[in-house]
């Protein structure tokens, strides 16, 4: 029996996206793929539509795929404050199936949170078998080595896990005047199966009140390069290319995210 995903995205946490980081440092590439690649476009792992949102008021027919019903609902919530609408479909990457083929799907800072390489190669299968001919799939994952979490990976230093809270949390103020705050540590590392445990722990302020507290625990899969690239041939992608962030430049040890464009 496989074992499903853990992830946070639930709850206060799933309220916190749909207030918090609004950024869309992908867009710019994400519009000259879905020029090359065409239409139409999945986003898979959408969450609460920080990507989903501005492309469908481009006019772009989009979709979107979340695990997180709490999630799909903030996503509705912001199309519906834009007079606008998508299809948006609840299930884990893994058990993709929807009824249109997609040109292009893209999966941003989401790739390797299913909490196992098993789960993770079925959705590269299945983001295969959904992409038309010719179609691709994009995502985006920060090298290992690059992260925090990388002296851990040190047989000594693991002995400190779970590592302590930060001391200042990320704060985010809604629209409605709601603060969220949140803050996120590593609490198990296994560098042989190269995976890892992180918890959050998120507080909401109204008024100046505490209304709400949770803590939430996803668990992940670190992957380098050559590994992802091959896992990608497996499933079945004639041609994977690697870019230093979202750049149409190679990638190189220097730059700490790797983006992935695997062509059907």
């Amino acid at each position: 029996m496989t074992e499903e995903p853990q992830t946070w995205h639930y709850g206060l946490v799933a309220e916190l996206w749909s207030a918090g980081d609004r950024q869309t440092r992908e867009l710019d590439f994400l519009r000259t793929a879905i020029k090359t690649y065409g239409e139409p476009v999945l986003d898979l792992a959408c969450g609460a539509g920080r990507l989903l949102v501005p492309l469908r008021e481009d006019g772009i027919d989009i979709e979107g795929a979340d695990l997180s019903p709490d999630m799909l609902a903030g996503c509705r919530a912001a199309l519906d404050r834009r007079g606008l609408s998508a299809e948006l479909h609840l299930g884990p990457m893994h058990t993709l199936n929807i009824p249109r083929k997609h040109r292009l799907i893209y999966i941003a800072d989401s790739f390797g949170l299913a909490g196992s390489r098993t789960l993770d190669e079925l959705a590269f299968i299945r983001a295969y078998e959904q992409l038309e001919q010719g179609g691709a799939l994009i995502l985006n994952l920060e090298a290992p080595y690059a992260l925090d979490d990388w002296p851990y990976w040190q047989k000594e230093k693991r002995t400190e896990l779970p590592a302590p809270w930060p001391a200042e949390p990320r704060q985010w103020l809604a629209e409605d005047g709601t603060e969220y705050s949140s803050q996120v540590r590593l609490y198990a590392l296994n560098p042989l199966e190269q995976t890892f445990e992180l918890e959050i722990r998120v507080e909401k302020h109204h008024s100046g009140e505490l209304v709400g507290e949770e803590l939430r625990s996803l668990k992940g899969s670190y992957y380098f390069r050559n590994e992802l690239v091959a896992m990608l041939e497996k499933s079945g992608f004639r041609e994977v290319r690697v870019y230093g962030g979202y750049s149409e430049l190679p990638a190189t040890a220097e730059d700490e995210e790797l983006v992935y464009l695997a062509i059907k």
